[in-house]
């Protein structure tokens, strides 16, 4: 994850296990996961089965946002292309620091995703496929930096109304590996658009993953000009605060 035109309000959903975890995981879910899908899109959930570029083969799209997942904050950035109808190929890179332990921890993620949307409508029923791979590091400064790792694969699913309202749904199975340690999970996400104007769109989602509470987030993207949009979101998470401000450019 910021929310790009046709594409709903996010993908795939935030992952966290109940109970402390060590800093990597922490900023490698924080803001490496959520986002290598939160950028611009600024930390969406739920995916909608838009393509990057108004949809058409050979465009493009880039995404610029600062992210704060409680007390970590970073910038994050991706690029995506679509080769022909219907695939979206995706690069997104983020960088968080979490100034809670002395000295400050950074953590940088780089993240991969395909997302193949055959099913396409402007009103009614949208559906497609998103694999994503990502890998995030931990500077533990003095100490072997700790990696994370992990592959995910997620539904997509998008309702849309002749009025222009959008509703997301996103089920998906995430594979983690932490220091030699695995997780799976299955996660959701369910994302809601209301057109205020022409140019101005609201945006919910509620997203989580089994065993662990959801996360609740709201906020509002407006297309200043013809492909460049900017957006911001607030929300709660677990005893947490989340926001994200973001630009993005399609072309």
């Amino acid at each position: 994850m910021v929310f790009i035109q046709g594409e709903g309000y996010g993908e795939g959903a935030e992952y966290r296990t109940q109970g402390r975890r060590h800093a990597a995981n922490r900023a490698y879910w924080g803001r490496a996961h959520r986002d290598l899908r939160s950028r611009s899109r600024t930390g969406r959930a739920a995916d909608g089965g838009g393509r990057c570029g108004h949809g058409r083969e050979g465009g493009a799209k880039l995404e610029f946002g600062w992210v704060r997942d409680d007390k970590e904050r970073g910038a994050e950035a991706s690029i995506a292309y679509v080769p022909f109808g219907g695939l979206e190929i995706e690069l997104g890179y983020v960088r968080t620091r979490d100034p809670d332990p002395d000295p400050s921890l950074w953590a940088h993620g780089l993240g991969v995703a395909v997302k193949w949307v055959p099913l396409q409508a402007e009103s009614g029923l949208s559906a497609g496929l998103k694999y994503e791979y990502e890998r995030a590091r931990v500077d533990l400064r003095g100490q072997s930096d700790e990696i994370a790792r992990a592959n995910g694969v997620t539904g997509l699913l998008s309702w849309g109304l002749a009025s222009g309202q959008h509703v997301h749904l996103n089920l998906g199975r995430e594979w983690v590996r932490v220091e030699g340690e695995n997780e799976v999970a299955n996660t959701w996400g369910v994302g809601l658009e209301q057109p205020l104007g022409e140019r101005l769109t609201l945006a919910a989602e509620v997203f989580g993953a089994e065993d662990a509470r959801p996360d609740r987030q709201i906020g509002l993207r407006y297309e200043v000009v013809d492909g460049f949009i900017v957006s911001a979101a607030v929300g709660r998470g677990s005893d947490r605060s989340i926001a994200n401000v973001g630009c993005a450019w399609e072309f």
